[in-house]
């Protein structure tokens, strides 16, 4: 008997409410569960990070932020039902379409890891369409779910779908950010903050395999010359050049299909003209050395380190330029081109000219990050140790959180109210007091964001230093553009 199970992500406590939904999203798109991901569907995307981030834009668009954060159910076929993943794949499919529509974002992951295949689905709590959220009550299984899952297996000459609540216990998932720990590795999409995916690549080489090829053959032949690992059955799954897992065809959407690849081919000299597509932003990078140009009267001149940059951006930049050669060496740097470019405008407004000016620039910013926590240090001690200052903190704290109490509770808060003033005014008058205490909250919060900064100057520094292991001397000659931006 195949088995249904259906779970509540819930808020989690502390400040990030949706770290339990993140957590499942990971888990559910563990590559080595999912053929590398090529058994992941849905329509919020394919990579794990991006989905969390679809997921939270939306709620944040309706701002439904707080309570249930998603859904997460589980279809379960036993080992001698003869489900293959293309049919699991298949029919949790149909389930999310026939369920959800495209009113929820959701993601679907099929696992091949156990003797039973199985497939988890979880989507967000909050409808795309109208803000709406989704509504589970008791006995929905009979009502909602069980119709569709009676009609697929029906379909399928499955048994039917049954729902036990009881039937996952004792089973203990593993964080899936704890499992890449064990692994030794960080968790894909972490810390990502790039504009382009690999969908995105993987759409454009496809676009541009199209529009050069006279048949399908012409078009796996230029893939393949192009680095690209593929597998060509019912599916046709690709893996491009410094990608750990391959994404199935039919996932980046319409006209993507084997169907509709092959029909555009067909049709290709039909097929509008692809445009230079550029990666990145020309117009900081630009600027940036513009305003070097201005302030050194036009005799800068970059140092070889920060070419080197430069040419690994530039390449990024130009890499759907026609006849580009070896573009498919830079395909993993449009991931991160916006970090590149970063980096590289960091380098030019600090002048970090080699890693001898980075180190100096290093310890510069550790000696004020110690300074800055001294300073939060004796900061902090007279607002929280000073007795007219703690008690002036208070007055304000209480006075703030005054109106969200009910008319009976009120007058007790404000009789404290009254009993911290006699008490700073035994010191320092009231006034005083309180105009001492916000300079000395600003100077803490000046502080803080100074900390901050100095933080992100530090992880900036740190992939300026790890680019240097991943920046080869391509030979490329460095067009000297001064006379241009001069102008």
């Amino acid at each position: 008997m195949a088995i249904t199970k259906l779970l509540r992500i819930k808020e989690t406590a502390g400040r990030s409410k949706a770290k339990h939904l993140k957590n499942n999203i990971f888990y559910i798109c563990n590559p080595e569960k999912t053929d590398n991901g090529s058994l992941i569907g849905g329509n919020a995307g394919l990579d794990a990070g991006d989905i969390y981030k679809v997921m939270i834009r939306n709620k944040k668009s309706w701002n439904k932020e707080s309570g249930s954060q998603a859904f997460h159910y589980m279809l379960s076929f036993p080992p001698d039902s003869g489900v293959s993943e293309e049919l699991a794949y298949t029919i949790t499919q149909e389930f999310c379409a026939q369920l959800l529509g495209e009113d929820f974002y959701h993601v679907f992951a099929v696992h091949n890891d156990r003797e039973h295949m199985h497939s988890h689905i979880t989507f967000d709590s909050v409808s795309r369409a109208d803000g709406h959220k989704f509504h589970s009550p008791a006995g929905d299984w009979k009502k909602r779910i069980q119709p569709i899952t009676d009609t697929l297996c029906q379909k399928y000459s499955l048994p039917t779908l049954s729902y036990d609540p009881k039937a996952f216990e004792g089973r203990k998932h593993k964080n899936y950010r704890d499992w890449k720990t064990e692994k030794g590795r960080q968790p894909e999409g972490a810390a990502r903050q790039e504009k382009y995916t690999w969908a995105d690549i993987i759409k454009d080489d496809i676009d541009e395999a199209i529009k050069s090829s006279k048949s399908y053959d012409d078009f796996l032949l230029f893939l393949k010359n192009n680095h690209y690992e593929m597998r060509d059955k019912k599916y046709l799954s690709l893996k491009p050049y410094g990608k750990e897992g391959s994404i199935r065809s039919h996932q980046l959407g319409n006209g993507y299909t084997k169907a509709d690849i092959t029909k555009r081919i067909e049709q290709s000299e039909f097929e509008p003209a692809l445009p230079m597509k550029t990666y990145g932003e020309r117009a900081v990078i630009y600027q940036s050395i513009q305003v070097k140009l201005k302030v050194s009267s036009h005799q800068w001149r970059m140092t070889d380190f920060q070419k080197r940059f430069y040419r690994r951006w530039n390449f990024t930049y130009f890499i759907r330029k026609p006849g580009f050669k070896d573009a498919w060496k830079y395909k993993k740097d449009v991931l991160r081109v916006h970090k590149l470019t970063e980096e590289f405008c960091y380098m030019i407004e600090h002048d970090i000219t080699d890693l001898e000016t980075l180190s100096i620039r290093k310890n510069a910013l550790e000696v004020r990050k110690k300074e800055l926590r001294s300073l939060c240090r004796d900061t902090r001690k007279r607002i929280y140790k000073d007795p007219p200052l703690r008690e002036t903190g208070q007055y304000i704290s209480i006075k703030e959180e005054l109106g969200k109490y009910p008319e009976g509770s009120r007058r007790d808060l404000e009789e404290k109210l009254r009993e911290l003033v006699e008490q700073i005014e035994t010191v320092l008058p009231f006034d005083s007091c309180r105009d001492a205490f916000l300079e000395e909250k600003g100077k803490l919060d000046g502080y803080k964001r100074e900390q901050k900064s100095l933080t992100k100057e530090f992880s900036i520094l740190s992939g300026i230093e790890h680019e240097k292991l991943e920046l080869p001397d391509i030979g490329w000659n460095l067009l000297d553009k001064r006379k241009q931006l001069s102008k």
